[in-house]
């Protein structure tokens, strides 16, 4: 009854919690986003590739992550979930905020495609009483 929990930054977006912490070196060198890692970011899984987009967006550099040079490392890291849909669709409103038309178009493309996925799988559901995922498990054992 004596702890009170406070939430700090509830209402910001990624972007702009990645642009405050920007403010300050200290703070952007060493930020540690990776839970699949021994040292301090893997730069492969999901969240080290959806955040270094969204540093290269920035146009910020951190030694703990290299700079995505190439849009094809985003296929690493299927959007798998509704969580990980708002987190890049985050970095598409970045993409769109910057100017930079081609990492929109990609992320754009990966958000469709997840997007039809779940049409697909609810499609499956509804009229096909997941017949279809059944399928697919019995065909990939």
């Amino acid at each position: 009854d004596r702890v009170r929990i406070e939430h700090i930054g509830c209402g910001y977006r990624r972007h702009e919690k990645l642009l405050e912490v920007a403010r300050d070196d200290f703070l952007l060198q060493r930020v540690r986003v990776c839970w699949q890692d021994d040292g301090l970011n893997c730069g492969k899984c999901e969240k080290c590739l959806r955040f270094r987009l969204a540093l290269t967006l920035a146009g910020l550099r951190s030694r703990n992550f290299q700079p995505l040079t190439d849009y094809a490392e985003l296929d690493l890291a299927p959007i798998e979930n509704d969580t990980h849909y708002i987190d890049w669709d985050d970095n598409l409103r970045l993409a769109r905020a910057m100017g930079n038309a081609i990492a929109a178009r990609e992320v754009e493309r990966r958000l469709r495609r997840y997007r039809r996925k779940q049409l697909l799988k609810q499609a499956d559901d509804l009229w096909l009483g997941g017949a279809l995922r059944s399928l697919k498990r019995r065909v990939a054992a």
